[in-house]
C-alpha cells in the first residue's frame, strides 16, 4: 500500500471539464444499467465474467477445506499451498503481455481458462499436498491473466463518458458471481463432499468455454469511441415549452423501395444507439409502403436530450450518416420536437 499511496500522491491528473448538463446520481445509475442492457459487446464481456468467476471463484475456499479436512495437513502446509497460488499470480503478471502478443487476447484467455479449469480439477483430485501445491501454482498463473483481460476488455468496449459506470457493472457482476458460486457449490459440498463440489466447479469452467464462440472479449468490428464533437443542438421554436417536461423527437425519412430493407436494418442499430445513449423509448413508424418513415424517440427532459447529443461518438455519428444517406428527399431529415408523442407512436 505504501507504493500505491506514493504514486497517488505524486499523480497529477489532467483537468477534466465538467459536463454542461450533469445528471443526478440515480439518473446516472439508471443510465449505467440502461447502457449495459442495450450494448451487446459489453453484455458479452459481462457474461464471460459471470461464467468464469461463478465456477472459478470457489477454488481458494475449497483448497483450504481439502488441505485441512481431506489431506489432513497442518495450517502451515495449507498456508504454503495458498502461497503457491500467489506465487503463480506473480509469474502470470510477468508473462501476460508476451502471451497476448504471441496469441492474441481471445486465444490467450481461452488457453488460460482451460489451464485454470484443469488446475482446479487437479486440486479436487489431488493425492498429496505437493501435487496440490503445483496445481495451485498453475491456477494462480492463469487466475491473474483471465480477470485482468476481462477488466481491460470492459474498459475498451465503451466510450469515455460511461467508462466508470461500465466498470461498476463489471465489479457488480464479478463480486456477485464470486458470492453466488460458493453459495451453490457449498450446498453441493454439504451433500457430496468438497472434492466432488470442486470437481464439478472445474468441469463448469471447462464447459463454459463453449460460450467463447458467442461471447467475445474482442469484437470483430472495431468502433471509434472518440467524441464526435458535433455542433450544438439548435434550440427549436418551442424551446421554452420543452423545459418543463418530457421531450419527444420525431424525424421523417423518405426512402426508395429498393433501399427500404437496408434502411430498416440500419434503423435497428440506430434504435440501440439512441436507447443506450439516454433515450427513454423509441419507435419507427412505417408509412404503409409509401416510402415514408418516421423515427420517434423520447427523453425525460431537455437536459437529457442535450446529454444524448454530447455523448455521440464518431461511431454513432457514422451510423447516423449511413441512415441519412438513404434519405431520398431534397433536404436532409429534420428533427421535430414536442411534449407529446407524435402521431402513430408506439413505444418499443
Amino acid at each position: 500500500m505504501v507504493g500505491v499511496c506514493w504514486v497517488l500522491w505524486r499523480w497529477e491528473p489532467s483537468q477534466r471539464q465538467k459536463p454542461a448538463h450533469p445528471e443526478s446520481i440515480w439518473g446516472a445509475i439508471r443510465g449505467g444499467f440502461h447502457y449495459a442492457w442495450y450494448t451487446p459487446k459489453l453484455g458479452a464481456i459481462l457474461g464471460r465474467v459471470f461464467l468464469f468467476i461463478f465456477f472459478a471463484g470457489v477454488l481458494a475456499t475449497f483448497a483450504i477445506v481439502i488441505g485441512g479436512n481431506v489431506l489432513k495437513v497442518g495450517e502451515g502446509s495449507v498456508a504454503f499451498m495458498m502461497a503457491c497460488m500467489g506465487a503463480g499470480a506473480i509469474v502470470g503478471v510477468y508473462y501476460m503481455q508476451p502471451l497476448q502478443r504471441r496469441m492474441g487476447v481471445e486465444r490467450s484467455v481461452a488457453l488460460c481458462t482451460a489451464l485454470y479449469g484443469l488446475a482446479m480439477l487437479g486440486v479436487a483430485l489431488t493425492p498429496s499436498l505437493w501435487f496440490a501445491c503445483f496445481a495451485m501454482l498453475v491456477a494462480g498463473f492463469n487466475w491473474v491473466i483471465v480477470p485482468t483481460n476481462f477488466n481491460i476488455a470492459t474498459q475498451l468496449a465503451v466510450p469515455a463518458w460511461i467508462k466508470g459506470r461500465a466498470m461498476g457493472m463489471y465489479v457488480l457482476v464479478l463480486w456477485g458471481s464470486m458470492a453466488a458460486g460458493p453459495a451453490v457449490f457449498g450446498k453441493i459440498a454439504d451433500s457430496k463432499g468438497p472434492r466432488t463440489a470442486l470437481a464439478w466447479a472445474a468441469i463448469g469452467v471447462l464447459v463454459s468455454m463453449v460460450a467463447i464462440i458467442w461471447l467475445r472479449l474482442v469484437p470483430k468490428s472495431v468502433e471509434d469511441y472518440a467524441p464526435a464533437k458535433r455542433d450544438p443542438v439548435a434550440n427549436p421554436d418551442n424551446h421554452a415549452e420543452l423545459q418543463s417536461g418530457p421531450v419527444w423527437v420525431a424525424v421523417d425519412y423518405r426512402v426508395t423501395d429498393t433501399r427500404a430493407d437496408e434502411f430498416r436494418t440500419l434503423m435497428h442499430h440506430l434504435r440501440r444507439q439512441r436507447l443506450r445513449n439516454g433515450a427513454a423509448a423509441w419507435h419507427l413508424h412505417d408509412g404503409s409502403g409509401s416510402g415514408t418513415f418516421t423515427e420517434s424517440f423520447a427523453f425525460p427532459s431537455w437536459g437529457a436530450r442535450l446529454r444524448h447529443h454530447e455523448r455521440t461518438t464518431k461511431a454513432d455519428a457514422a451510423l447516423e450518416d449511413q441512415v441519412h444517406a438513404l434519405h431520398a428527399g431534397e433536404q436532409g431529415p429534420v428533427a421535430r420536437y414536442s411534449t407529446t408523442p407524435p402521431a402513430g407512436y408506439a413505444a418499443k
